[in-house]
């Protein structure tokens, strides 16, 4: 099993639980992530191909995965941090809830420490 398959396994079953549980913003995180891991499996087309020819998809390995969900996490620590400054101390804060979650994630790898903010 490919390491984004096994994240991918683990976000699902969490996706199923959040859904049952009625928790609609860990839904939209969870899809969220899973649609970074999809985007980063796919190929360039190469020239003369079209949108239906068939591509095998980049086998992503652990580091390729844990690159991912650290980028998720950079973005949202980055958003948190501007927006802090424009003084919306909640929505900095819920995206500050984001990146602490999506950073529990990188728990399944043994990768290097997670980015700070910058900005």
């Amino acid at each position: 099993m490919t390491a984004a398959n096994h994240i991918r396994e683990t976000l699902r079953a969490d996706l199923k639980t959040a859904m049952v549980e009625r928790r609609v913003d860990d839904v939209s995180l969870i899809r969220t992530l899973i649609a970074a891991i999809d985007n980063a499996e796919a190929v360039d087309l190469p020239e003369g191909a079209t949108t239906t020819t068939e591509m095998p998809r980049k086998v992503l390995g652990e580091d390729d995965v844990a690159a991912v969900l650290r980028a998720e996490v950079a973005s949202r620590q980055l958003a948190a941090a501007q927006i802090r400054e424009r003084g919306n101390t909640a929505e900095a804060g819920r995206l500050d809830n984001e990146a602490n979650r999506v950073a529990a994630y990188l728990g399944h790898f043994s990768q290097a420490p997670l980015p700070t903010p910058s900005g």
